[in-house]
């Protein structure tokens, strides 16, 4: 077995396997992954290579459990986080996604987590909470209000918006 963290020849595999991914043949890719031997399945770029490949071929509660993964393996990169999360709405886990983002709030205290929290929030009926979290956000982060104006997430409490323009 080869002492080197990555197998020689790896990165141009990896590369096959996003040119697969890049022109769409999402069976050709997983054949590749599948090819990848066992000590380099764990290389964060070769993740992130299967949960792509995972999306394209529909697999969503595969990619959902390789990006808590990595969410456990390096949880100062937010954007693990929010992918968790987004995955986790698309297959239904609302209240899991909640969860998620309040942990994630706790490793990283990001304007994206926080409101990607209070639409998440917003769009399980916690409208009190989920006006408290904007609000705080706005007040620090006022950039955000266009993009909040237009998810349809926070239109339960889209009068907020209204009361800053009057």
């Amino acid at each position: 077995m080869n002492a080197d963290p990555l197998p020689r020849g790896l990165p141009l595999h990896f590369e096959r396997i996003r040119g697969f991914i890049d022109l769409d043949m999402m069976e050709d890719a997983w054949r590749e992954l599948d090819a990848v031997p066992l000590n380099a399945r764990h290389d964060r770029s070769y993740r992130w290579l299967r949960i792509t490949a995972c999306l394209g071929l529909d697999k969503h509660f595969e990619a959902t459990k390789i990006t808590a993964e990595l969410c456990s393996e390096y949880p100062e990169h937010e954007e693990n986080w929010l992918f968790l999360a987004n995955m986790l709405v698309k297959v239904g886990f609302l209240d899991l996604a909640i969860e998620t983002l309040e942990r994630a709030q706790e490793q990283n205290d990001s304007p994206d987590i926080r409101y990607e929290l209070a639409a998440n929030l917003c769009a399980s009926g916690k409208i009190e909470e989920a006006r408290d979290k904007l609000e705080a956000l706005l007040a620090v982060h006022p950039l955000h209000r266009d993009k909040a104006e237009d998810d349809p997430r926070f239109e339960p409490i889209a009068d907020l918006f209204l009361e800053d323009d009057e």
